[in-house]
């Protein structure tokens, strides 16, 4: 199996010792609302965890909030303990698996109880001193945080261009395929870069989106 690298570079997550840098993986699965999407979640957010653990990240350093322990104070709270324990040569690596909402001025990522705005998460995100991140927004309408969010040190990987973009996406399921498929390490370097899971997500959502279309249009026929 590749060894995932979430990074801005294609390095690999190895056993960690406490003297080196670390990585710190937060989960942050959202409400689904409906079963269909609660489960699809649930399942989505698992997969990242499973992912995460099996490509060598210490299972303390991985978060996974489930949706009934995801309110907006809990996710304050698992980012404000990384802000006083990370350092500046360490690297976060945050998950959000749910539905979003844009109204034109505020995104907002659906969680049990008040939603935070992407304003909110940057505040959440900025105190914390890892000088390496990598967001990853598979909600709808994720487009409008990316500049809220992007930053020096940051990567932001959204599953819409733009705010405007509501439907439920498929983008996350790809990603999480990316990490414990081979065929995602492009270059065969053994590992798998931000780049690689970006790329083969967005390959495998456009194929989706492309046979949903054509099955559509058959059964019109």
């Amino acid at each position: 199996l590749p060894l995932l690298a979430l990074l801005m570079t294609a390095g690999s997550v190895h056993t960690q010792t406490s003297t080196a840098p670390q990585t710190y993986a937060v989960i942050i699965t959202g409400a689904g609302g409906e079963k269909e999407f609660a489960d699809q979640f649930a399942d989505i957010s698992n997969r990242l965890s499973s992912g995460l653990r099996k490509s060598g990240l210490a299972a303390d350093h991985v978060t996974l909030l489930p949706a009934d322990h995801a309110r907006k104070e809990d996710v304050a709270r698992v980012l404000q303990d990384l802000a006083g324990k990370a350092r500046a040569s360490d690297t976060l690596l945050v998950f959000l698996v749910g539905h979003g909402t844009y109204d034109g001025h505020d995104y907002k990522f659906n969680l049990t109880g008040p939603d935070p705005t992407a304003a909110e998460f940057r505040q959440w995100l900025d105190k914390v001193p890892a000088g390496k991140q990598v967001i990853v927004n598979s909600s709808a309408s994720s487009g409008a945080a990316t500049e809220v969010w992007s930053r020096a040190g940051r990567v932001v990987i959204t599953a819409t261009r733009n705010g405007q973009e509501r439907n439920a996406t498929v983008f996350m399921r790809f990603f999480a395929e990316a990490l414990t498929d081979p065929a995602a390490d492009m270059d065969k370097n053994g590992s798998v870069s931000a780049l690689e899971a970006y790329r083969y997500a967005e390959q495998h959502t456009a194929k989706f989106r492309s046979e949903e279309h054509t099955s559509e249009l058959q059964s019109l026929t």
